[in-house]
Order: C-alpha cells, then structure tokens, then sequence
C-alpha cells in the first residue's frame, strides 16, 4: 500500500472540466481536514480547490481526528450532548436538560427537567431526579429544588407546588 498523497499546499483554480467533475483520482488523497470535517480520499471531486475545502460534519455527528473519509465522522453524537453541524467535540446539555438518545443536533434538541425534577450536572444522558420530600421545582429545566417554605410543606418526592398547611395548623420550618 502506498502513502497518500497530500494536496493542502497545492491550487487547483480554473480546473473546472465540462462534466462538472474537478478532478479525478484513483490513487488516495490526505485533504489535510481540520477536526469536525471530512472527504473523500479518492474518485471525482466537484468544487472550487483554490481554497480546498472539506465537508463538514453533519448535525448530529461529530469527527474529532483528521483522515474522516465519509459523512457519519466519527459517529452520532453522544447521549447527553448534541452537535451542530462541523462540530469536533460534542457539546454537552446545559443543567437543567438532558438527552437520553445518540444524534442531537441543537441544543434546542435537550430535553427539559419537567417540574418537580432537577438536573445540577451538564452532559445529563438520563431524566432528571425527582426532588426529594421537603423540597420542589415549579418550573422546567430545574438545576436545582427549592426548600419548601415556612408554612408550606413539601410531602412527596417529585413536589411542583408546595401544599398550604391545614386551616389552624402552622409549619415554622422550612425543608418540611
């Protein structure tokens, strides 16, 4: 087997051919992609080679090392992350969220902590913890439960809204 040859010093303007085919190689090329990118390493390439430049990864995938010669990269993008497009590292969910599934593309693709959950981490790849008793989380993508209120009091595990104590009964404590 031979090295392949590496083109990222060379030019290639006005080598457009009528077929609409750039260039033609049989023998393997090394493109010199950056991270995040890939192409082909030999067969017919379209394009402008004054300025070569590789595909970038797909949303969804990541290619974090150089020589990726197709459009999966180095795969789907890990559980408790997501990828944009040209992505290298995959970029993990921000607290609050999570992703239990390979392939997000966005960060809008993180799914929130529904109330009475939270999530303190970044990169979740699992639904997010029930708040315990005594504590709540009354809004999505919780990072964190709130001490139940004086007053109030928090029963169960996974409370939205705290409970009003019963007319002539007081709680002074919080975290009840």
């Amino acid at each position: 087997s031979s090295t392949p040859s590496s083109i990222s010093d060379a030019s290639f303007t006005g080598n457009t051919a009528g077929d609409d085919k750039t260039i033609q190689t049989d023998s393997p090329i090394d493109w010199d992609c950056r991270l995040g990118s890939w192409m082909p390493t030999e067969g017919a390439f379209k394009g402008d080679f004054s300025v070569p430049e590789c595909n970038l990864c797909p949303a969804g995938y990541y290619g974090n090392r150089s020589g990726l010669t197709n459009s999966s990269c180095d795969g789907a993008c890990k559980r408790g992350h997501f990828c944009p497009k040209g992505t290298a590292e995959p970029l993990p969910c921000a607290p609050g969220f999570y992703m239990p599934v390979t392939g997000a593309a966005s960060a809008e693709s993180c799914l929130p902590c529904s109330p009475g959950t939270s999530q303190s981490t970044a990169g979740a790849d699992r639904p997010c913890d029930e708040c315990p008793p005594g504590t709540f989380a009354d809004q999505l993508n919780a990072t964190s439960c709130t001490d139940c209120p004086a007053g109030r009091f928090c029963p169960n595990a996974g409370t939205v809204q705290p409970l009003d104590c019963a007319a002539g009964q007081y709680q002074n404590l919080t975290g009840q």
